[in-house]
């Protein structure tokens, strides 16, 4: 299979050239080029950025416009922030699924480039225990995102879970609440950003407690399609 990215606010074409099996029924990926932003790019692409292992923030990129999500919408810990717009949304949405009697609160949201690196050097440290450095790498990065190819540096997305369910695992899918955000997220600009059809392409587990802010015309379109982001990327749509 074949993909032409062509990255929101990039000049330049990215090509997938192929997704392969490592024979163990997740998806391998075969060798693709890796695009490292500017901070100009980054600005144009604006909530529409893709960010994954073959689109990278730089090291130098921190968010901007981060406010605490605890003013507007319960949360885990009360330092975790969120871009300004974003946060509204979400704001909305909880609000939302409060009417219904589902109460949601965020587990996850913005994360430094630090903070990032952490969490995946625990995870490829955990790995480490059974298998070779190389493979511990590999499947750390189907869990957590290498530093600079998380989303969550952008500001732009947060992990969800509800006093019903407080785990993010995916059984998160068939709660409630987890129902429900999949499917009226796209109405407050979210999408359920790693879906169970879309690993191959994504390269991430089904996270349906992961959801991102792209805004609620873009959203709409993806939900309606059902496209990832990077298909809808690739697609050029707008």
């Amino acid at each position: 299979m074949k993909l032409r990215i062509f990255a929101a606010g990039c000049a330049l074409v990215f090509v997938f050239v192929g997704l392969l099996s490592n024979g163990s029924g997740t998806p391998a990926f075969a060798a693709q080029t890796v695009k490292t932003y500017t901070i100009k790019e980054i600005k144009a692409a604006g909530i529409h950025l893709l960010v994954n292992r073959t689109h990278k923030l730089p090291s130098t990129y921190k968010a901007a416009n981060l406010v605490l999500i605890r003013k507007q919408v319960p949360v885990r810990f009360s330092n975790l922030k969120l871009k300004y717009q974003p946060l509204l949304n979400l704001a909305l949405l909880y609000k939302a699924a409060k009417k219904t009697g589902i109460h949601i609160y965020v587990y996850s949201g913005h994360r430094t480039l630090a903070e990032q690196t952490a969490l995946f050097q625990k995870k490829v440290q955990y790995y480490r225990k059974n298998h070779t450095e190389k493979e511990a790498i590999a499947l750390a990065s189907k869990v957590v995102a290498p530093p600079n190819t998380s989303e969550h540096q952008t500001g732009l997305a947060v992990d969800v879970v509800s006093t019903q369910y407080r785990v993010r695992d995916s059984g998160f899918a068939n709660s409630k609440a987890g129902k429900w955000l999949a499917k009226n997220s796209w109405e407050y600009g979210y999408v359920l950003r790693y879906a169970s059809a879309k690993t191959s392409i994504t390269g991430i587990i089904f996270e349906p407690w992961h959801f991102r802010f792209v805004g609620k015309v873009q959203a709409k379109k993806m939900y309606d399609q059902k496209l990832c982001l990077e298909e809808y990327v690739a697609k050029g749509v707008s």
